[in-house]
């Protein structure tokens, strides 16, 4: 059973007013899933936000050399497949689940059509998404720290899952989320409320700031590894962003 207190409660709906959240609970679907069920299958073109009801998950990537990867773990009130609903590209990592879960399904198609049809609405949306990438590589880059402080013999398992850890949130397409934001800037009429044009101001300045923390982060990435193993082949963080 979905309430609306369960959905207020998820972070990126907590600024969402009743109506609006009403509107969101008409779309949402519960799921159970049992002990190590793979909900999304990298490379696959699932096409759902979920939310965590119960239980936890794991994000997971391939190594290039096939080898996976742990990237997060998440819990009650955490949510994943976000991007799904900015854009179609296959699914840059899986979740898997660590225990029996419940989770809360919104299709992309159907979650699209009411953000289309509810300017409000999509704007408060997007504005959370763009807050939840910068929380995630801020994550990412204290990830950075403590590797400065481990021993040596783990600094090289650290490094390597907070760079795929980066490499992972920065492949979601930040220039769709500032050129679907420009693009309804243009559509302004001057007629909508104010907090309609700074909320989309607000969203671009996220995004331009995301994308500075990005190259901060890479170059840092990179000092670290050419300091402790000169030769090491790295990931492409700059080109990651730029994806």
């Amino acid at each position: 059973m979905i309430n609306l207190q369960y959905l207020k409660n998820i972070s990126l709906f907590n600024e969402l007013l009743d109506e609006e959240i009403i509107l969101i609970k008409s779309i949402c679907k519960e799921r159970d899933f049992p002990n190590e069920t793979i909900i999304i299958e990298e490379n696959s073109t699932l096409s759902s936000l979920f939310t965590l009801k119960k239980g936890s998950v794991k994000v997971q990537k391939r190594g290039s050399t096939n080898e996976i990867i742990d990237i997060a773990t998440l819990y009650p009130g955490d949510h994943f497949g976000e991007m799904s609903l900015i854009d179609k590209n296959p699914r840059s990592a899986q979740v898997i689940t660590l225990e029996d879960t419940v989770l809360i399904e919104i299709p992309s198609d159907s979650f699209s059509k009411l953000l289309e049809n509810n300017l409000d609405l999509a704007l408060k949306v997007y504005k959370k998404f763009a807050f939840s990438l910068s929380k995630r590589l801020r994550d990412s880059d204290e990830s950075i720290v403590i590797f400065k402080r481990e021993e040596d013999e783990k600094k090289f398992e650290t490094l390597k899952q907070a760079a795929n850890t980066v490499c992972h949130y920065i492949n979601n397409p930040l220039a769709a989320i500032s050129g679907l934001t420009q693009l309804t800037l243009m559509k302004l009429d001057g007629k909508e409320p104010p907090e309609v044009r700074k909320n989309l101001e607000t969203i671009q300045g996220q995004v331009k700031r995301i994308e500075k923390v990005i190259l901060q982060l890479a170059k840092a990435v990179r000092i670290v590894v050419e300091r402790v193993a000169p030769g090491i082949e790295m990931i492409d963080l700059d080109a990651s962003g730029k994806n």
